[in-house]
């Protein structure tokens, strides 16, 4: 090779890096060159995180990347947690996918110089209930710390750990075969009322039915209400009015000399609904007096809801309205919500609630009312997910779970196909999902992992 033909092939590598080192630098900063429409456009980043890790990623057919994303990812498997670069502009058909889970499908449009972040993906696994409890369940409750699930079958009284799964099992005096009753759970979850019978009291530590009400209290029981701080001591309605037990002692005495259908004890308080002069009200006693009052509209059917706040939930069940009061407030009716079958809260601010075909979210600040999602089933139950992007709820059909972004519907898939779910319940880790069913005619109980 001549002196001269070296200094050409020089020249050549010379020209050659000035030109292909800005090229380099410019796609490698998130630009790229478009050669039909002689445009140059800048790159987007996607971020995706999955709940679990590892699953597939497939950014689907029409793919648009440049040639560096080709460089650094073709032929690679692509698996959460993930983030690409050099994506062009454009609408991405991103499947997720891991096996014993269901698939997942969004579609995402990158605008060029976006990040996109997908990280609250959570993927539900594809499993089959398991049958806990081959028994005919008359009624379940869940303690009020969302901890422990109590069922009670025609013989036995079976208290469900949700955390760890452990059953307890106690056996019943008298054969429960209707609903007509109730499980109390105490306020320190530790104890279990039955209305029903001699009315037992259980003792959820010691697994053992401690006492019966009516060996103490003479007279038919119309209704009971716990104490909302005390285990021990219990509120009972008979006709001549509520009268106030304590289960250490024994002891009962008067505290209320009205007739009443609900009633509601908080701080000490007795809260029921009295009509005056074709007018309701929501009156407050203590000792025998009434210290506040608050006008209410006429209601027929309802029922107290204390959700250890200060507000007092009063459900209309017949007209499906939930009245929000601050008892102590100048404006103690703080909403009214339509359109209201049943209704959890999500936090001290917001509010889940549904009805026949609507699942809402409300939120007590501005008094904003958000439609989730409208389906053409009856919904039985909606339950909000501890990840709180989701929401699981049931249908006569199956259980379906929805995708949230900022509190708002993105999508929904069905996670169980089977008829005949009822009464559901969720670990508070969100991992599993507690239901009945029937089975050969009777109610029996199921278990499904669904994260």
């Amino acid at each position: 090779m001549t002196i001269l033909h070296r200094r050409i092939l020089y020249i050549i590598f010379i020209m050659l890096f000035f030109i292909i080192t800005p090229a380099i630098s410019f796609y490698a900063a998130g630009y790229s060159f478009d050669f039909n429409s002689g445009e140059v456009q800048r790159t987007g980043i996607l971020i995706i995180k999955t709940d679990p890790k590892d699953a597939l990623v497939n950014l689907g057919e029409n793919q648009k990347f440049n040639w560096l994303y080709n460089f650094f990812y073709q032929g690679s498997e692509l698996r959460t947690p993930q983030k690409l670069r050099n994506l062009l502009a454009g609408k991405y058909d991103i499947t997720l996918t891991k096996d014993g889970y269901f698939q997942y499908q969004r579609d995402v449009e990158i605008n060029s110089g976006e990040t996109v972040i997908l990280d609250n993906i959570l993927l539900f696994k594809n499993a089959w209930p398991e049958n806990l409890i081959n028994q005919n369940i008359i009624k379940t409750k869940l303690s009020p710390d969302k901890n422990k699930l109590a069922i009670v079958s025609e013989s036995e009284l079976t208290i469900l750990n949700l955390s760890d799964g452990n059953m307890d099992r106690m056996i019943l005096d008298n054969n429960f075969s209707t609903q007509n009753f109730d499980i109390l759970w105490a306020p320190s979850n530790k104890r279990l009322l039955l209305t029903r019978g001699n009315f037992p009291v259980f003792n959820i530590e010691s697994k053992r039915q401690e006492m019966t009400i009516k060996e103490y209290v003479v007279g038919d029981i119309n209704e009971v209400v716990w104490d909302d701080f005390s285990d021990s001591e219990i509120y009972i309605k008979q006709n001549l009015g509520i009268y106030f037990f304590d289960l250490i002692s024994k002891n009962k005495k008067l505290v209320l000399n009205k007739k009443t259908e609900k009633f509601l004890v908080k701080d000490s308080n007795i809260y029921i609904i009295e009509k005056v002069n074709n007018d309701n009200y929501l009156n407050i006693y203590r000792d025998n007096k009434v210290i506040k009052s608050v006008s209410v509209p006429v209601v027929s059917m309802y029922e107290f809801t204390n959700l250890n706040n200060n507000f007092i939930y009063l459900h209309d069940q017949r007209h499906d309205i939930l009245y929000i009061i601050d008892p102590w407030s100048i404006f103690p009716i703080q909403d009214a919500i339509n359109g209201v079958k049943n209704f959890s809260l999500i936090n001290e601010d917001k509010i889940l609630y549904w009805n026949n075909y609507e699942i809402w979210q409300y939120n007590k600040n501005d008094k904003d009312k958000i439609l989730i999602t409208r389906v053409s089933e009856n919904i039985n139950k909606a339950l909000w997910h501890p990840s709180q992007y989701n929401i699981i709820y049931n249908t006569s059909n199956g259980v379906n779970a929805i995708e949230l972004e900022d509190g708002k519907y993105l999508d929904s898939s069905k996670i169980l196909d089977w008829a005949g779910t009822s009464d559901m319940v969720m670990s508070q880790n969100g991992e599993k999902l507690y239901f009945l069913s029937r089975t050969d005619n009777f109610r029996t109980l199921y278990s499904l992992d669904i994260k």
